[in-house]
């Protein structure tokens, strides 16, 4: 049983790029997204995304306790127990009002006991692990369409825990929504920046000298377009995406995540090469210097900024 104000999980497309050729092309989608917080772990077993996502050890106590005691997270069905890790059968509506109830009583004592936590200074890393079951959770992901098919065959299916499945079909539909901007070799995927850019634009080369004006090396200086991306996918972390940032912190925030090894926000930002494999190692050498494909979770036709740092930035 649930009602119109229950929390539903939705979804977004923020950047759909297609890199093409007569033979095969090749898509990259970032999107983004809220599901119930406790399946989290069944969606972070699908290696294909790259993720960025709501942090309990980042976000103040004050705002998860506003977000527990207003989003109305409820289970999408109460269903009937039985062998095996699917359900089928619902159980009586009077027993769906008692489980609402049972369930009310414990985001209330939860929230209680968090207020507590919170009054006596335990870190909100800790305290707000009593939260968690009845939170919303927001997620920027970024994947390929294969990875996409798989993750929906997986779990827009009877048989996945309800809350993905109807966070799946959210998933679905956006996409199916979604034209992707065709982009040629060197331009980039950049969520949250709607212009496009060619690579050359957003890692401007500097030869580097010391103080004689000898030559010591090259390296790539990033851009705004590059910093406000970056640091938009991370800050879902502790739920700042949404604010308006300045240029000074968002180049501020890609240089801390950097030295402090925090790269996955770097994956959702990627140069588009071609699924022609010639073209593409010519694109590589250009870049990273070398010809061979880096390791990533997502097709090789799109190099993650990631590589390049990790290349630039040993």
């Amino acid at each position: 049983m649930s009602t119109n104000s229950d929390f539903q999980p939705s979804a977004k497309v923020i950047t759909h790029s297609i890199t093409w050729s007569p033979q095969r092309s090749r898509e990259l989608i970032t999107f983004s997204g809220t599901f119930h917080r406790y399946i989290l772990s069944e969606f972070n077993t699908h290696r294909c995304f790259s993720r960025n996502s709501a942090s309990s050890r980042a976000i103040p106590v004050s705002k998860m306790l506003d977000l527990a005691a207003n989003a109305n997270v409820y289970p999408v069905e109460w269903s009937q127990n039985m062998k095996g890790m699917s359900a089928e059968a619902q159980v009586p509506d009077p027993i769906k009002r008692t489980s609402r109830v049972l369930w009310d009583d414990a985001r209330n004592n939860a929230i209680v006991s968090a207020r507590i936590m919170s009054d006596l200074e335990i870190h909100k890393q800790v305290t707000n692990r009593l939260l968690e079951p009845f939170l919303p959770h927001a997620v920027v992901f970024t994947c390929d369409y294969k990875g996409l098919q798989s993750f929906l065959a997986l779990r827009d299916s009877p048989y996945a825990q309800p809350e993905i499945r109807e966070f799946a079909k959210a998933v679905k539909n956006a996409y199916n929504d979604s034209a992707p901007t065709k982009l040629f070799p060197g331009e980039v995927h950049l969520p949250f920046v709607d212009k496009i850019y060619q690579w050359e634009e957003l890692f401007n080369l500097q030869t580097i000298t010391d103080s004689s004006g000898e030559y010591q090396d090259d390296e790539f200086m990033y851009s705004p377009p590059i910093y406000e991306s970056v640091a938009t996918c991370a800050r879902y972390s502790y739920l700042g995406h949404e604010k308006d940032q300045t240029p000074e912190s968002n180049e501020k925030l890609f240089w801390s995540l950097f030295q402090n090894h925090h790269l996955s926000p770097f994956e959702h930002v990627a140069v588009a090469l071609t699924p022609n494999d010639t073209t593409a190692k010519l694109f590589r050498r250009k870049i990273l210097g070398v010809a061979a494909k880096p390791s990533q979770n997502y097709t090789g036709a799109f190099m993650q900024l990631r590589k390049v740092l990790e290349k630039d930035h040993k």
